[in-house]
């Protein structure tokens, strides 16, 4: 189980106009604490659950016709390691 289209524009209405893929993350997973937790449990023998649902998420954004990359910016990931990640802009 992923996040809905639905899910993942609604995230988007609740960030500014440019953000980053932490940003799209972090929001997301606030507003569907469950989903995110059972999308998770779809890794129990993946050494990186996290970034395994991390990079489902991101491949939404690569596809999405709502939003285009804009370059680069660093950012933390949820454990706190420092990251350069895409910078976004909305449609």
């Amino acid at each position: 189980m992923s996040f809905t289209h639905k899910e993942y524009h609604t995230a988007l209405d609740h960030l500014p106009r440019t953000f980053n893929s932490y940003d799209f993350i972090r929001r997301l997973t606030q507003l569907y604490q469950q989903r995110y937790i059972e999308f998770l449990g779809q890794y129990p023998q993946s050494p990186s659950p996290f970034r395994a649902v991390h990079s489902q998420i991101m491949l939404w954004l690569i596809r999405s016709k709502t939003v285009k990359k804009i370059g680069y910016t660093n950012d933390r990931d949820i454990f706190g390691d420092p990251e350069t990640v895409p910078l976004w802009e909305r449609l």
